[in-house]
């Protein structure tokens, strides 16, 4: 189609441009979302064996060596601690 005036050749011109640039735009989002399917398709076995290989790092516990022990402290109070300076032989555990 040929438009008989200046106006509407511009005006078909622009109507093709905007028509172009929205099938542009959705055939982005297409390959966008076939992209993201494909992509998490093809991870899934890699994420499956990641979730057991932490399940089963962190389902055994650390040995001593690595692990944090958290003991209670028995309160030290200032006369027993008075008496532990003054009395060399002494040791809390006896």
């Amino acid at each position: 189609m040929a438009g008989k005036t200046v106006n509407e050749a511009l005006d078909l011109q622009s109507g093709f441009t905007r028509a172009s640039f929205d099938s542009v735009v959705a055939q982005g989002a297409k390959l966008t979302e076939m992209t993201l399917k494909t992509a998490n398709e093809s991870l899934a076995p890699l994420q499956d064996q990641v979730k057991q290989a932490f399940s089963a790092a962190f389902s055994t516990p650390l040995p001593d060596h690595l692990s944090l022990r958290l003991k209670a402290r028995p309160i030290i109070r200032p006369g027993l601690f008075a008496f532990a300076r003054s009395n060399p032989v002494w040791h809390p555990s006896g």
